[in-house]
This record gives C-alpha cells, sequence and structure tokens, in this order.
C-alpha cells in the first residue's frame, strides 16, 4: 500500500510508474479545484494503466451533493466510511484488484499462472519438478537461480489439460490461439 496525503505527492506516485491495483482517495472536496486535481490523478493513472479500479471513500449525502458527473463517471465503486464496516470495504478493495488483475493477463499466460499456483508435481521431464535437479551441483545451482523454479514448474508438455492442447485446441491454447485468430483476420480499425 502506498499512502499519499498530497495531489503533488500522489501525481508523482503515478508518474513513477509504480504498479496501482486500486486508487483509492477519500472525499474532503470542499473547493473546486480538488475536483479538477482528482481528475487529473485519475487521468495520470489510466495514461498507464487503464481500468485500475477507482474507489472514492466519504460520507454518502456529502460525497453526492458536491461530486459534479463528470468525476462521479470516472469512479467505479463508492466505500462509505461511516455505513460499512473496515473488512467490508477491504474486501470490495481486494475483489475489484482481483478482477482488475485477471483481465490484466492473456489466456496461456493466466492459464500457466493457475497451474503454478496448484503446486502439481510433474514427471514428464526431469526439469518439471521445479529444476531441483539442478540443484544438486554448483553450475545446476547458478543455472537454477539464474532461470529461477517458475521456470521449470511451468516448462510443461502437452499431457497437462489444465493448460489446454495444442493437438485438441482447448484451454488456455485454444482462447490465446482465438485472439490471434482473430487480431489477424479481423483487425480492429484505426480509431476505434
Amino acid at each position: 500500500m502506498i499512502k499519499s496525503t498530497s495531489f503533488d505527492d500522489g501525481f508523482a506516485i503515478l508518474s513513477s510508474n509504480e504498479a496501482i491495483d486500486c486508487l483509492m482517495f477519500s472525499y474532503q472536496m470542499e473547493h473546486p479545484d480538488e475536483h479538477q486535481n482528482v481528475r487529473q490523478l485519475i487521468g495520470k493513472l489510466h495514461e498507464r494503466q487503464q481500468n485500475v479500479p477507482v474507489f472514492l471513500l466519504g460520507d454518502r449525502e456529502k460525497a453526492l451533493a458536491a461530486m459534479d458527473r463528470d468525476l462521479l463517471e470516472l469512479v467505479d465503486e463508492f466505500a462509505w466510511i461511516l455505513e460499512d464496516t473496515a473488512d467490508f470495504i477491504a474486501g470490495r478493495a481486494v475483489a475489484a484488484m482481483t478482477r482488475y488483475r485477471q483481465q490484466l493477463l492473456p489466456p496461456l499466460f493466466s492459464a500457466l499462472m493457475k497451474y503454478s499456483d496448484i503446486h502439481e508435481y510433474s514427471w514428464a521431464a526431469p526439469g518439471h519438478q521445479g529444476g531441483v535437479g539442478f540443484t544438486k551441483t554448483p553450475a545446476g545451482r547458478f543455472y537454477h537461480d539464474y532461470y529461477g523454479e517458475n521456470l521449470f514448474r511451468t516448462d510443461m508438455g502437452i499431457e497437462r489439460t489444465s493448460l489446454g492442447s495444442l493437438l485438441d485446441h482447448t484451454g488456455g491454447i485454444w482462447r490465446k490461439r482465438k485472439i490471434c485468430r482473430t487480431r489477424i483476420w479481423c483487425p480492429i480499425a484505426p480509431g476505434r
């Protein structure tokens, strides 16, 4: 979590290309220029990271009465700090961040990460056990450390049905090919 206490500080954080999964700001906008500052912060965030969830934390009556429609449209969720519990607000933020992260990844990479998260053994080839065989010698340890365990744990063959199959056109492999085929044969027109 990165906390900012001023517009300039927040703008500097967003300008430094931090990986932001959710932007939350508290509603204390008593002056019209504060609305513009929030618009600038959200705009700066979306320059590099589109679709990042934006939360407004505040009192329902004050926030809705004082905010203009354009600013309301930039906010994804409203958390009413005098009505909702901290656990509920945190849960909403975590759910929004999870949805954001899920839409970021291409289908095959997403399937690969899900596969890696279940920590399943694969006995198809020696390197597929996380490269543990390489750790038996000093040179092998350097090799393993250089590439990392994830490379060896996710080096999969066609036997992993959770990833899909090149032969059967299923799973993440199929979804990836479908997207590529759509982009090649049906490109998006410029400006759309």
